[in-house]
């Protein structure tokens, strides 16, 4: 289950109707002029073509937020998607969570899917909110552990 960490100062997200038209959109003179400014000034950088795997909500993107992409790497794919619904149920039970969505490679990939929410509260809440639960040690990490299955969060603002 090895695989690169998730260590991502940036992450852009551009949304389309089909996975078809991701590829339009990657021949296209504005992505290019994205793209190329954010590979001049990076150390490193990763690409993925998705597709949506599962929605609890859409994820509003035009107003601040604590914004997460979780990257996760699993032995095996099929069980770690069913766990990411038995997950995704602890969370809006007990973060509040509304809204996310599953985004799955289209082609090989270093993670087996990311996951994309967010929430309307600060940082300090969503940590006590998170870590301050006894359950989300007994439940969610051993969840994640027993099923072969990690995820690395990364919290983001709108830039």
């Amino acid at each position: 289950m090895a695989t690169r960490p998730a260590q991502y100062d940036v992450v852009t997200l551009i949304e389309t109707t089909t996975v078809e038209a991701a590829g339009e959109v990657a021949a296209g003179p504005e992505y290019r002029k994205l793209h190329d400014a954010i590979a001049a000034a990076a150390r490193e950088e990763y690409l993925m073509t998705a597709r949506c795997l599962r929605r609890v909500g859409d994820v509003d993107k035009s107003r601040p937020g604590l914004f997460l992409f979780n990257f996760f790497v699993a032995e095996d794919p099929a069980v770690a998607l069913d766990l990411w619904d038995h997950l995704a149920a602890w969370y809006a039970v007990e973060t509040g969570l509304d809204n996310s969505t599953l985004l799955g490679p289209v082609g090989p990939d270093d993670y087996v899917f990311v996951n994309h929410a967010r929430w309307d509260m600060s940082l300090p809440r969503f940590a006590v909110k998170q870590f301050g639960k006894r359950t989300f040690y007994s439940y969610v990490l051993a969840n994640l552990h027993a099923n072969g299955t990690a995820s690395m969060p990364i919290l983001y603002r709108l830039a």
